[in-house]
């Protein structure tokens, strides 16, 4: 689910909570890179996740800078190029 304007605090956790998995799945990570950063622009000090805890400001900060650098790991890792016999190859 892409976040929009209209989406609320409770869209972006139910989006971070459907992408938990996102250390082996480059698309996941990019929909948790998403919400956390919903979450931050909506401001809360804390947020809940349904009963199952809460994550401070700072620690969605510090997940926040995990997943940009997981997600443009991953998209420098598809965007290389590779040469055989004399032709470029993009992968």
């Amino acid at each position: 689910m892409a976040l929009t304007s209209a989406s609320t605090l409770q869209d972006a956790t139910d989006q971070f909570m459907d992408n938990l998995s996102w250390d082996r799945d480059a698309t996941k990570a990019a929909a948790a890179l998403e919400a956390v950063r919903a979450i931050l622009l909506l401001r809360p000090t804390t947020v809940g996740f349904d009963g199952k805890g809460t994550m401070s400001r700072e620690s969605l900060l510090n997940l926040e800078e995990k997943l940009a650098k997981h997600v443009k790991n991953n998209a420098a890792a598809t965007n290389r190029a590779y040469f055989t016999r004399g032709r470029a190859m993009v992968v």
